[in-house]
């Protein structure tokens, strides 16, 4: 089956947003892996007082003016303040050609504080704020992230309603209302049929993971301008080459433990090191993708190695990654381990206490193995939904 929309020119993919996931270690791990149109910082979390003078110093270090990165960057803020979104907004257009605000989050932490998807139980007042954020940063410089709504997503047509005619740089939507959170199936059709009257670009967000999960959803992508893509990431980092090249990837298995040591030490520097990642930034060491080239991998490992005094290794010459550090690989592992053969899912793995551990392990598990197919397991979607149960099984609770 042929993909018009990926065919489509200026069709973008690009990574969402994720608290706590998409900093700047991470997304330079990624960027790293494959070729990423965009990639999206966690939300600033700012209030009337914080930050009062200057941005903090690790939100957008990646600046793509510096040309110093292979993809665009989507700088976002979440905040319940005007005054602030304008203030720090003016100093993210000084690299940015816009600045997103976050009303999608669900966190009960960010709606209690009257930010995030929050900010969708009141769509007269959503516009109030977008009106006085373009009128003091200019049309075409705020973008905004929704949800479909904020307890139904029969919201969404409210929602639109009073915003189809701001000058918007463009609008993303979560196909899922913010009591459902991650449960129940994103809807699409809803998505597209805003972009379908919509004057700026509509991107669309939820369930994808594989082709097979755009294939489903292509009847409802006639009209978006691109998508991000979450979850499905997480589980698999190469699913933008899926899409792309509309098959699955083949992954020699020998490159996992190198990727996963990079994605530590990456890590260990935004611990211990900020400014030996700012000196690898400035070098241009991540100016292109390394992809499975593995001297270009190692060669990242000797440099961070090098520059920094900060990282021992072990008696096998692994290096020692903090507790910190590790728990970010681990992290990212507890998903990726889902889009490999079904040995790899055992926690055998997670529960190693060392990175030299994690690789004996993982070259244990994986000795029959030389090449792996990364592909999407949808029987352990409901392991990453919120309540814990298969996203179908839920979809007729949410209208």
């Amino acid at each position: 089956m042929m993909l018009p929309v990926i065919e489509q020119s200026g069709f973008d993919m690009g990574l969402a947003p994720m608290e706590g996931v998409t900093d700047l270690p991470f997304r330079l791990w990624m960027s790293s892996l494959t070729d990423i149109s965009f990639l999206s910082t966690p939300f600033l979390r700012t209030t009337k007082d914080f930050p009062k003078s200057e941005l903090p110093s690790d939100f957008i270090p990646d600046q793509t003016s510096r040309g110093v990165v292979p993809y665009r960057l989507v700088p976002q803020i979440m905040t319940d303040s005007a005054e602030s979104f304008i203030r720090n907004g003016k100093r993210i257009l000084e690299g940015f050609d816009f600045v997103d605000f976050n009303c999608g989050c669900p966190s009960p932490h960010a709606v209690g504080g009257g930010a995030g998807s929050s900010l969708l139980a009141d769509p007269k007042y959503l516009r109030s704020l977008l009106v006085s954020f373009l009128e003091a940063l200019g049309p075409h410089r705020v973008s905004v992230k929704i949800r479909t709504g904020f307890q139904l997503n029969s919201e969404l047509n409210d929602i639109f309603e009073q915003i189809y005619d701001l000058p918007l740089a463009r609008l993303t939507i979560h196909g899922r209302s913010r009591v459902q959170k991650y449960d129940g199936l994103a809807r699409w059709e809803l998505i597209d049929g805003v972009a379908a009257h919509s004057e700026f670009p509509v991107y669309g967000s939820g369930d994808i993971t594989s082709l097979s999960s755009l294939e489903e959803r292509l009847p409802y992508c006639r009209h978006i301008a691109g998508m991000i893509i979450g979850r499905g990431a997480l589980r698999n980092p190469f699913v933008f080459e899926e899409l792309r090249k509309r098959q699955a990837y083949r992954f020699p298995l020998h490159m996992l433990g190198t990727i996963l040591v990079s994605l530590g030490l990456l890590y260990e520097l935004k611990f211990r090191d900020k400014n030996t990642i700012l000196t690898l930034l400035e070098e241009g060491t991540f100016k292109d993708s390394f992809g499975t080239d593995i001297s270009k991998w190692l060669s990242l490992q000797s440099k961070i190695l090098q520059l920094s005094d900060t990282i021992s290794l072990d008696p096998d010459g692994v290096p020692e990654l903090s507790r910190a550090a590790f728990g970010r690989v681990k992290m990212i592992w507890n998903y990726l381990r889902s889009s490999f053969p079904k040995e790899f899912f055992a926690p055998t793995i997670l529960r190693s206490a060392t990175m030299g551990q994690f690789l004996k392990q993982l070259n244990e598990i994986g000795s029959n193995h030389k090449m792996v197919t990364l592909s999407h397991k949808p029987d352990l979607d409901w392991i990453y939904t919120s309540r814990k149960k298969q996203p179908s099984a839920l979809n007729d609770e949410y209208r």
